[in-house]
């Protein structure tokens, strides 16, 4: 009975410290339908939303749109968890034109509050972190902790 009951103790642990298989789990918040329509652009963008199968959950972020330089641009939002034996996450920024092309994406930046034509990373751990975009996409953006490049921008 001892034997059983020791068994079964690591059984139940084995499954709670394993708990993200490459389900495929994706969640989208933010402003209806226009949320799902810019998801399904990430899908379509490299280094966007990721494949069916190779993740545990997505969770896609609408945050709103904001003007940069003549630019209108949907600011978006992609965290997604991965790796079964690590539960790993990747975090992306990503900007789409009106027209849900990629514009701009920023790698493994915290998820900020659009405040008109700023962004505010209000969980930085160094600091508060405001930045005003209304004149154009920095090529560095800090986020509070560190700062990030611009990645894929287009013309």
């Amino acid at each position: 009975m001892r034997l059983a009951l020791i068994f079964l103790l690591f059984s139940f642990q084995a499954l709670a410290s394993d708990p993200c298989e490459n389900t495929g789990e994706r969640f989208t918040f933010g402003e209806e339908p226009l949320a799902s329509k810019l998801y399904e652009a990430a899908k379509n963008t490299e280094l966007g939303a990721w494949e069916d199968g190779e993740f545990w959950q997505e969770r896609f972020y609408y945050l709103g749109s904001v003007v940069a330089g003549s630019q209108e641009l949907y600011v978006t939002y992609i965290d997604t968890s991965w790796g079964a034996s690590s539960c790993r996450g990747t975090w992306r920024l990503i900007f789409f034109t009106k027209g849900f092309k990629q514009y701009a994406q920023y790698y493994a930046i915290a998820k900020p509050r659009v405040i008109g034509n700023s962004l505010d990373f209000s969980k930085g751990e160094r600091e508060k972190t405001t930045i005003d975009i209304s004149k154009g996409l920095p090529d560095f953006m800090n986020d509070g902790n560190d700062y990030f490049p611009i990645r894929k921008k287009q013309p």
